[in-house]
C-alpha cells in the first residue's frame, strides 16, 4: 500500500522529533549559541532593521539570546502569535514581559500589543523539524509558516541542528522553500530549488 504525501510526513515529523530530542541539553545550547554566532555573523541579519523570529521551546534551537542581543541593538523584534482560523498574528516585543504563554505553553506576544506589518520585514527566522540544503522544510504539520512565507519577500532562514539537515523531504507546491539555513557548522544558502 502507496503512502500518502500526508503519511509520509506524519513519519518524518515523528523521526526527526526523536532525533532532535536526543541531542543533550548541554549540546542543545552549545550548538544554539554556535547558531546565534552564525547567525548575527551574516551581512543579511547585520543591515536588517525589522526582523521577525520564533520563540524557541523544547528541543529547538533555542532563540531567547537571539531576541535580547536583537533588542539590545534595537533591532525591531517581532514574535508570531496564534489566532483563529491557524493564522499568524506578528507584534513587536520590547522585553520579554511582552510575551504570554498561551494554551500550548509556547510564549507568544500578549494580545494587547500592536500588529506588525508583514510587508515591512526583513528577516523571518523560521522553526522546523528537518531542512534540505535545497531550502525545504518540515513543520509541526499546521502549515503556520507556510501560509505566513507565501506573503512576504523578506528573506527566510531556518535554524536547524546538524543533524536536522537531510537529504531529501517530501513536499508539494504549497510548502515554503528557505533561503538561507543555519546550522552549529555551516551557513547554507539554499539552493531554493523545488525538488520531485
Amino acid at each position: 500500500m502507496k503512502t500518502t504525501l500526508f503519511q509520509q510526513k506524519q513519519i518524518l515529523r515523528k523521526k526527526a522529533l526523536r532525533v532532535r530530542n536526543a541531542i543533550s541539553k548541554i549540546d542543545q545550547k552549545k550548538y544554539s549559541e554556535k547558531i546565534l554566532k552564525l547567525l548575527l555573523s551574516m551581512p543579511v541579519l547585520q543591515s536588517s532593521s525589522s526582523i521577525h523570529t520564533y520563540v524557541s521551546k523544547d528541543s529547538e534551537v533555542m532563540t531567547h539570546q537571539l531576541i535580547y542581543t536583537l533588542l539590545e541593538r534595537n533591532i525591531n523584534v517581532i514574535c508570531p502569535r496564534i489566532q483563529k482560523h491557524n493564522e499568524l498574528g506578528h507584534s513587536t516585543i520590547s522585553s520579554f514581559n511582552d510575551f504570554k504563554k498561551n494554551k500550548l505553553g509556547i510564549l507568544e506576544p500578549k494580545e494587547e500589543l500592536p500588529s506588525f506589518s508583514i510587508n515591512d520585514l526583513d528577516v523571518i527566522i523560521v522553526p522546523g523539524l528537518a531542512f534540505t540544503r535545497t531550502g525545504n522544510r518540515i513543520g509541526y504539520g499546521g502549515g503556520f509558516y507556510d501560509r505566513f512565507l507565501i506573503k512576504t519577500n523578506a528573506i527566510s532562514i531556518g535554524l536547524a541542528f546538524d543533524k536536522q539537515v537531510i537529504n531529501k523531504l517530501p513536499h508539494n507546491k504549497d510548502d515554503s522553500i528557505l533561503d538561507y539555513i543555519v546550522t552549529e557548522k555551516e551557513i547554507i544558502k539554499t539552493e531554493k530549488i523545488y525538488e520531485l
